[in-house]
Parts: C-alpha cells; sequence; structure tokens
C-alpha cells in the first residue's frame, strides 16, 4: 500500500438509527478502524462494516465522498451522514474510482456490479435514489433509471395481476358437486 493508499468505508451501529452511517478513511483493516472506535466509552454498541473498498488515495477519496454527501451531513466536524446506505455506496464507489482503485471490490460490489448496484438500489430505496440521482448525475440518467424502474416492475406485475384475475373468474374443476345439506 502506498502512503496515501488505504480503504474507505461504510459504518452502521445499532444503537444509531439505521440512515445514520459512519463514512470516512482508514489505512488499518476497516475491521479493525471499526473496532478502535467501538472501543470508545460513549459508544453503547460496536459498529458494523457494511461496506468498505480498497482505494490508491484515501485522501482524496474521502474528499470526494464528504463534498458529494454534505448535505446529508449530521456535524460539520463528525463523519456521520444521514442517508440511504445503498446511496452512499454508489457514491462511495464513484470516488474510489476516481481515486483509484486498489485492490478487489467488496463483495457487495462485485456480486452486483455497477449497473446491478443502481438496479439494486432502485428496488430497495424506490424514488429516494431517484431524486438522489437527479441531484448529481443528471436528468437523463435517472429518467432512464425511472423508465427501467417502471418496465422492470410494474410490467411483470401487471402480468402477474392479469394471470390470477383471469384465474380468479373460473372454478376449478373437480368433479361432481354434491348439495349441501343446508
Amino acid at each position: 500500500m502506498t502512503e496515501a493508499g488505504g480503504y474507505i468505508y461504510i459504518l452502521q451501529n445499532v444503537s444509531l438509527p439505521e440512515s445514520r452511517l459512519k463514512i470516512g478513511r482508514t489505512t488499518i483493516h476497516p475491521d479493525s478502524r471499526a473496532s478502535d472506535l467501538s472501543r470508545a466509552t460513549g459508544v453503547p454498541t460496536p459498529f458494523t462494516v457494511v461496506w468498505y473498498s480498497e482505494t490508491c488515495d484515501c485522501y482524496l477519496a474521502e474528499k470526494i465522498v464528504h463534498e458529494r454527501l454534505a448535505e446529508y451531513r449530521t456535524n460539520p466536524r463528525r463523519e456521520f451522514f444521514d442517508l440511504d446506505l445503498l446511496s452512499a455506496i454508489l457514491v462511495a464507489e464513484d470516488a474510489v474510482d476516481r481515486a483509484g482503485r486498489a485492490g478487489r471490490r467488496s463483495a457487495l460490489s462485485r456480486a452486483l456490479g455497477g449497473v446491478g448496484m443502481i438496479v439494486a438500489a432502485l428496488f430497495t430505496a424506490g424514488w429516494k435514489v431517484i431524486v438522489f440521482l437527479l441531484k448529481t448525475v443528471g436528468y437523463t440518467i435517472a429518467f432512464s433509471l425511472k423508465l427501467c424502474l417502471m418496465l422492470c416492475v410494474t410490467l411483470p406485475l401487471a402480468l402477474i395481476a392479469g394471470l390470477f384475475s383471469g384465474l380468479a373468474g373460473k372454478p376449478l374443476k373437480r368433479g361432481r358437486r354434491r348439495r349441501s345439506p343446508w
């Protein structure tokens, strides 16, 4: 690892609201950093590493993340942000790509890939992500994602609903019906 090399991490703590994320940099492994932070007497429960990525320049990557998420920062002197996890991951992934990626992508990033991350964010966070993308990426991409969401979700649901509504009006034939004694 070079002098500026390190990690960008996202931590959560069950004692804090789910949307309260600690996003920062470290030159040691993020699990060790989370452990160090959890030792503080003011922290009732340990921090959990929910995402991290190795970068060639952790200082630059952190600066990019913090600038892009400035409006979500809870305190200008702290590294806590109030936003959903997948939106934070999208920004952090972009920052690591801009600063220079070192090593391999995180398991979540590898599993979902770039486009998969956006689709997964749309499914879990819905319109909040589209608003976030409108602010950060631009209207063209956000409109394309909205269209993708409508085609990927609405169309299959309409088809399934159509199948069930077609079956609902037809009784199943099970042979001869008996008359009720009542």
